[in-house]
């Protein structure tokens, strides 16, 4: 039987968009949780793809060489750094790695431009989802189960699917530059899709506009006039612009008409294109009707001025009074600069993915709660390094030095820019949409030779053992850890599950802390029973408690700083410290007392150490500190240790302790 491969990897691809466009309905594949399966699928994608491509796929050695070293410089930390965390390695190099295996697919493509129209697609779906109005009236339920964010009543702030306007924002941006670019490299474009190409424009413009953001407003503005120089279309400046103002315009308007002013705009934008082109050789009629639309905009904006509401003149006025973002966003750079210049070895290895949540209170100067640097290439140097931040440099200098379509490269520029000032790393969609920019400013590609498959296809084959796993503990994972209603035979299966899904993917903090979860909850059920029926369960019940201790050791290994896991250790050994001094010190209670006394201070000290800026870790610092002398005072008038008596005397004379 013949089999048409050309065939079979078209419906790949298809697949492929189907995917990538699947995962950023997920708040643009945000968290492990979100993004994992779908990178699995991509895996799985590319397997195929290279088989039904018999081999013969086209790779540039430069691009793959700089995503291998950005790969490898999140490991590097593991070895070296006390913050690197394996967890936080492995879940930032896969979603890159992913990015570089759908980089190669649409490189490979014989037909890109479908994924930057699923693009455009995407874009309009998710900024119809944006309008609040609508989304709170209409889409609630849908945009509830696809897990979207700020569903407002108010039609003028953004919602949509992305939990974060400017993600959107920078998708209308890219999108809107997509179109510009059609209309002018096409000289006899057909009428109906001329007036779609200017309804798309003024539609994307109005939902950048709604989200505020003020860098994507001045990156479509300047991207938009180089389109025009390089193509030299210096007359369509014009009308770009006058969609621009046109969507400022009617994005004012949302508060007082909701969303139908919207929908009326692009009506009269349709109208407006078609009278233009059926009339541009009747010069009268033509500016009559452009005259009408001038009186109509007039008269919208004398309406808007005169009901109570702010002008458009005072709304564009306040869109670039409110700074407070970009003051905030330098604060992040500053307290990320901080940390990576603060020894030579963070500098120069980096402190391992997921870094900055981790370690930014250590350095912060006022109280903020932040996830992310809000800047791509200084995230990359805090968590990768030197070797991090040359490889993504080097990449990008050779991507735009190398680029062959022009009009692409500005919108790859654009992207690089808003990733310099933003979020990006996070989101595992928007690295696949860096990757389909990359892919369409077109670099030059050859069939590698056998040595250089045969490393892509040893790294693969790791990538893909490591995703399995965690694709398996994923499914293995019971839903519900913490039920005292449960029998002791069925908490116990959940406890055998959270056992099996730790075997597979052991460093997930998740997992890890829903497996003491549900240990906590089986001893909880075996002392009701015991209180209930007298039943005696003293042996199982240690060997529960002994799993926890254990368990939360693992948290402290593979987390360190995190004041989450400090927490959960300091109340579990807190709880069940009498059993645990008897499990694991019977022959020498008085020392087991004194080996976790000092433990515990150790521990609660990290908090203060690490954490004093945190108005939270420093109540918990306190809380605990207060619970572990009283608990400690009690133990000393029984043991009597001098070791116990030392400890606490220097924890009263230092420390503030509210008796």
């Amino acid at each position: 039987m013949n089999i048409n491969h050309k065939k079979i990897k078209n419906i790949l691809e298809y697949i492929l968009i189907f995917i990538m466009f699947f995962i950023g309905i997920r708040k643009g594949g945000y968290y492990k949780e979100d993004s994992l399966i779908g990178i699995y699928i991509i895996q799985l994608i590319s397997i195929l793809y290279y088989i039904f491509s018999q081999g013969r796929i086209k790779l540039n050695k430069f691009i793959g060489t700089s995503f291998l070293m950005l790969i490898i410089s999140y490991f590097i930390p593991l070895f070296i750094q006390n913050t690197a965390t394996i967890s936080g390695a492995i879940n930032i190099a896969s979603r890159i790695y992913s990015m570089y295996l759908v980089y190669i697919i649409i490189s490979n493509s014989e037909n890109k431009e479908k994924y930057i129209k699923a693009l455009c697609v995407f874009t309009i779906i998710c900024g119809i989802f944006a309008l609040d109005e609508m989304s709170y009236k209409i889409f609630e339920m849908p945009l509830k189960f696809l897990g979207g964010g700020y569903i407002q009543e108010e039609s003028t702030r953004i919602g949509s699917i992305f939990q974060y306007s400017n993600l959107l924002a920078i998708l209308c941006v890219i999108s809107s530059l997509y179109v510009i670019n059609k209309l002018f490299e096409n000289k006899e474009i057909k009428k109906k899709n001329k007036i779609i190409n200017y309804v798309s424009i003024v539609f994307f413009t109005i939902i950048m506009l709604i989200t505020q953001s003020k860098m994507a407003l001045l990156l479509y503005i300047v991207s938009t006039i180089c389109i025009c120089i390089i193509n030299k279309k210096y007359k369509n400046i014009i009308d770009i612009l006058f969609c621009i103002v046109y969507s400022l315009v009617v994005a004012s308007l949302t508060e007082i008409h909701g969303i139908f002013i919207i929908l009326i705009a692009l009506i009269i934008t349709a109208f407006y294109i078609y009278f233009k082109i059926n009339l541009v050789s009747k010069n009268s009629k033509f500016k009559f009707y452009f005259g009408c639309i001038l009186f109509i905009l007039l008269g919208i904006l004398y309406i808007n001025s005169t009901n109570n509401y702010a002008s458009i003149f005072d709304r564009i006025i306040e869109y670039f009074n409110n700074f407070d973002s970009t003051k905030l966003r330098f604060t992040y750079y500053k307290d990320a600069l901080k940390l990576i210049f603060s020894s030579p070895l963070n500098a120069i290895f980096g402190m391992g993915g997921n870094a900055f949540r981790t370690m930014y209170e250590t350095v912060q100067d006022m109280q903020y709660i932040s996830l992310e640097t809000h800047s791509f290439f200084i995230q990359v140097f805090l968590e990768g390094g030197l070797i991090g931040i040359t490889s993504i440099l080097i990449l990008i200098c050779y991507l735009i030095k190398k680029a062959q379509n022009k009009n692409y490269l500005i919108m790859f520029v654009t992207l690089i820019i808003f990733a310099t000032f933003d979020v990006f790393l996070t989101y595992t969609f928007m690295l696949y949409v860096f990757a389909i920019i990359m892919a369409m400013i077109k670099i030059d590609e050859e069939e590698c030779k056998k040595a250089y498959k045969i490393i892509n296809i040893v790294i693969f084959i790791l990538v893909f053992i490591l995703l399995s796993m965690q694709v398996v503990a994923f499914f293995i994972f019971p839903f519900e850890v913490d039920n005292l209603n449960n029998s002791l035979e069925k908490q116990e299966k959940v406890i055998n599950k959270c056992e099996l899904a730790l075997k597979y993917d052991p460093y997930d903090l998740e997992y890890i802390r829903d497996y003491t979860t549900a240990c906590n909850t089986y001893v909880s059920i075996l002392e009701i029973k015991e209180d209930i029926y007298g039943i005696d369960n003293t042996n199982k019940k240690y060997e529960i408690i002994n799993k926890i201790y254990n368990n939360i050791l693992n948290e402290i290994k593979y987390e360190k700083n995190n004041k989450y896991t400090i927490e959960d250790y300091v109340y579990y050994v807190y709880k069940y410290l009498d059993e645990l001094v008897i499990i694991n010190y019977k022959d020498n209670i008085k020392n087991g007392y004194e080996l976790y006394l000092e433990d515990m201070i150790k521990e609660i000290n990290k908090l203060k150490e690490f954490h004093s800026k945190n108005e939270y870790a420093i109540e918990v610092y306190k809380k605990s500190l207060n619970d572990v002398y009283i608990k400690y005072v009690y133990v000393n008038n029984i043991i009597n240790s001098s070791k116990i008596y030392n400890i606490l005397d220097t924890v009263e004379e230092n420390e503030y302790i509210n008796l």
